[in-house]
């Protein structure tokens, strides 16, 4: 006697990994390089354009760090960096 398969096992499907980026987040990352192409066309300094990217780069990381962690956490890691960060 065969037995018979659910329909509903074969039709699960594992959640998204929380490591893939969504339409939202790659649509900002595409802007962000647009941006930095331009200013860089226009003639601003490739040091200033690189310091932009790093600056918008670190809050993307704490909001998406808040976003998911809980307030503590990446907070007090923020604050840790800033603190680090080499003076000019």
């Amino acid at each position: 006697m065969s037995q018979r398969l659910s329909t509903t096992a074969c039709a699960a499907h594992e959640p998204p990994s929380p490591r893939r980026l969504g339409g939202g987040n790659a649509v900002v990352i595409v802007v962000f390089l647009i941006v930095a192409g331009a200013l860089a066309a226009e003639g601003t300094p490739t040091g200033e354009v690189l310091h932009l990217l790093a600056g918008t780069g670190l809050v993307a990381v704490m909001v998406v760090g808040l976003a998911a962690a809980g307030p503590a956490r990446p907070l007090v890691a923020a604050v840790r960096a800033l603190l680090a960060a080499p003076q000019n």
